[in-house]
């Protein structure tokens, strides 16, 4: 069924089957669920107890998740801009025209090691950033190597 609205009027194509009250029930209990399913795909990156960044093309932050916000906080830091990685250009290039477009690096912030997983988003265009300290894991690390170095 074709309906368009013409004016105040709306104006439904005659040739189409009209839909029952049944149907119209249907529809939205179907649109209802596919909403639901969206807040819950949308509660994933909010609930994620790790930082998550977007990023444009641009390098502008278009999203930045509520760990992150948290983070900002602890760090003292102002914004995100510290999160942008110097070398933004040429990693929307590699990521972009990479055909597996996620990556692993690390960088330091504020004294703190972080493990950035990049992604490349080609539907959105966007690079979106995994962040995870691991400054407390290496520092562990470090002391095992000591610790096995020290007993040969």
């Amino acid at each position: 069924m074709v309906i368009r609205r013409m004016g105040d009027h709306l104006i439904m194509n005659m040739n189409e089957v009209i839909p029952t009250i049944d149907d119209l029930r249907k529809e939205i209990t179907s649109l209802r669920q596919e909403n639901e399913e969206y807040r819950r795909l949308a509660s994933f990156p909010i609930m994620n107890p790790n930082p998550v960044m977007d990023f444009d093309s641009e390098g502008r932050l278009t999203y930045l998740n509520p760990a992150d916000q948290r983070l900002l906080s602890d760090l003292n830091l102002a914004d995100a801009s510290q999160f942008i990685p110097g070398d933004f250009v040429e990693i929307f290039e590699f990521a972009s025209k990479k055909m597996d477009s996620q990556f692993t690096r690390e960088t330091q912030v504020n004294g703190h090691l972080y493990e950035q997983k990049i992604c490349y988003l080609q539907e959105f265009d966007t690079l979106r950033v995994y962040a995870n300290d691991i400054t407390q894991h290496r520092q562990l690390e470090e002391a095992l190597n000591l610790s096995k170095q020290e007993l040969i």
